[in-house]
């Protein structure tokens, strides 16, 4: 299994956000604060579920947009 688009409606700092992995290995890189570890915690969430807003781990959408998104994944 691999990922080949991720859609992210509202989660931290992204809003309306989408990417596309079109190789065997994609990498993000980028500055500081730039929304790496989101993004990796946008991925973890949809596997694995959603936290409750009261919990620690819950990331609002603070740039707007409806809570949450797809993974579209490829299995060979």
């Amino acid at each position: 299994m691999r990922l080949k688009k991720i859609d992210i409606d509202g989660f931290g700092v992204y809003e309306n956000e989408s990417f596309e992995m079109t190789t065997a290995v994609t990498v993000f890189c980028g500055p500081n604060e730039a929304g790496k570890t989101t993004l990796a915690e946008f991925i973890r969430t949809i596997l694995f579920g959603f936290p409750r807003q009261d919990n620690d781990a819950y990331i609002p959408p603070l740039a707007g947009g409806q809570h949450g998104g797809r993974l579209e994944v490829v299995s060979d």
